[in-house]
């Protein structure tokens, strides 16, 4: 009690420290992340892999581009969305 939780996880699937599926796996199966929503952020456009992140419980699939300001600009848009646009669930 009284310490702070995230509001948003952005996971990308493919990283040197790890599989990002694994990653959203472990948030789902932790009551205190079950609400917390996952969006995915991948340059995978493989439907296995869309299916698995969903299937998971993923929010949102968001392809990176290899354009840097433009995946800056994809980052910034799904932090307005998730954080100013839609009502999240209150910790419990």
């Amino acid at each position: 009690a009284g310490q702070e939780r995230p509001v948003l996880a952005l996971l990308d699937l493919n990283t040197p420290q790890g599989d990002g599926r694994h990653a959203l796996r472990m948030l789902r199966r932790d009551d205190r992340f079950k609400t917390i929503p996952v969006v995915i952020l991948s340059t995978s456009s493989n439907p296995k892999d869309l299916e698995l992140c969903y299937n998971e419980g993923a929010n949102a699939y968001h392809l990176k581009s290899v354009d840097y300001p433009e995946h800056v600009r994809t980052v910034r848009t799904i932090l307005e969305y998730w954080l100013t646009g839609v009502i999240l669930p209150t910790p419990l």
